[in-house]
């Protein structure tokens, strides 16, 4: 019985997914979510434009002619928070997603109710079709669908015959229920896609010793950040001291522990939004990302450190291993990845130039050992 009971629960709150699953597959959903709203935004403007056209021409929708012109009105206001808040702030695009049912229920319910002495098909249709649309998760989507079903059934009672109000929520309840069920069904399949993608893309993409993303990831990511915006950031290069020779008298499995230890105190030491990767042997890039300064990423690269020094020595079975590091700031120091893994990179010599074990800030007139 408990265990009916639990996956009932999950079913609701995470489409029949862990609760890590699903976290770990927000993004793709919010993606998602983004293009289909995009998509119906622009097919709404389309239809109720050419609707509040054709009802100069057509008798029979002519009384409806202000309430397409509100719909049209309504479209264009979405689509400009398509086009800045939802593409600029996330978090927006779930709620978008609900107003833009919200605008599509309000329309069928408004039809059904001029519609007086016929049952409100429009709503019903669109209370299965219309949740499929988006991808959220169950128990929010069968709120949303109640409460506007119970505010169609009220509306329905109070402004349409009673034989009609009755069928009318007949109706609603059935389709209602149905689409509870269909929509549920839905959303897990897709989850369930979505999260055998995430894993096989993670696969891909991630370094199995360090964690880390791979090169190819790495740079793709990087590119991508820096052509979708123009916020400060910085390019640090991390290379760890005299490795080879480390490699070669300890043996790959005593590397690999180091590589290891390396990948887990980056992954530590930098933030979730940062990109972290494994450049090839013993050489990490990571690219800070927003707007941080050189003291925040001296703090950041302190702490790296620290964690580096703690994590070997006495009891870890690994030497305490020195690392030296190049950093250079993006845009100060350029625009484009390949131009800032250069002068990342001739900050990073100028590091074991000067005795290893240390970093150093590029610039575009010197490098300045800013600490070590």
């Amino acid at each position: 019985m408990n265990d009916w009971k639990e996956n009932l629960l999950k079913v609701f709150m995470y489409a029949g997914l862990e609760k890590e699953e699903y976290e770990g597959i927000r993004e793709e959903i919010r993606k998602n979510n983004r293009a289909l709203l995009g998509k119906f935004i622009r097919i709404g403007l389309v239809i109720f434009t050419g609707m509040y056209l054709l009802s100069y021409e057509v008798d029979t929708i002519a009384k409806n002619q202000l309430l397409y012109l509100g719909l049209m009105m309504l479209m264009l206001f979405m689509e400009g928070l398509q086009r800045t808040a939802f593409l600029k702030i996330p978090k927006t695009i779930l709620p978008g997603c609900y107003l833009m049912l919200g605008i599509i229920y309000g329309y069928a319910i408004v039809v059904g109710v001029i519609n007086e002495n016929f049952p409100a098909t429009t709503f019903c249709v669109l209370l299965f079709a219309a949740p499929l649309m988006y991808m959220d998760k169950p128990w929010r989507m069968t709120l949303f669908m109640t409460v506007t079903s119970m505010i169609f059934c009220i509306v329905s009672w109070n402004c349409k015959p009673l034989k009609v109000a009755s069928m009318d929520i007949v109706n609603t309840v059935c389709f209602l229920a149905l689409g509870i069920l269909c929509n549920t069904q839905l959303l897990y399949t897709k989850a369930k896609a979505f999260a055998q993608n995430k894993k096989i893309t993670n696969e891909r993409d991630t370094d199995g010793l360090t964690g880390l993303l791979v090169k190819s990831t790495l740079e793709r990511d990087i590119c991508h950040y820096i052509k979708m915006t123009r916020d400060a950031g910085a390019l640090i290069i991390i290379d760890l001291d005299n490795f080879k020779t480390i490699n070669d008298t300890m043996g790959h499995a005593y590397g690999d522990k180091v590589l290891e230890l390396t990948g887990n105190c980056i992954d530590k030491a930098f933030g979730d939004a940062d990109i972290k990767g494994r450049f090839g042997g013993d050489e990490f890039i990571i690219f800070v990302r927003g707007k941080s300064g050189r003291r925040m990423i001296v703090e950041r690269l302190e702490h790296f450190r620290t964690l580096m020094y703690q994590g070997a020595g006495k009891g870890s079975g690994i030497e305490r291993i020195s690392q030296s590091i190049g950093v250079a700031l993006y845009p100060e120091d350029g625009g484009d990845y390949k131009t800032l893994f250069e002068k990342a990179d001739e900050a990073l010599y100028e590091a074991k130039k000067r005795g290893k074990d240390q970093y150093c800030f590029y610039t575009s007139v010197k490098i300045n050992r800013t600490h070590g």
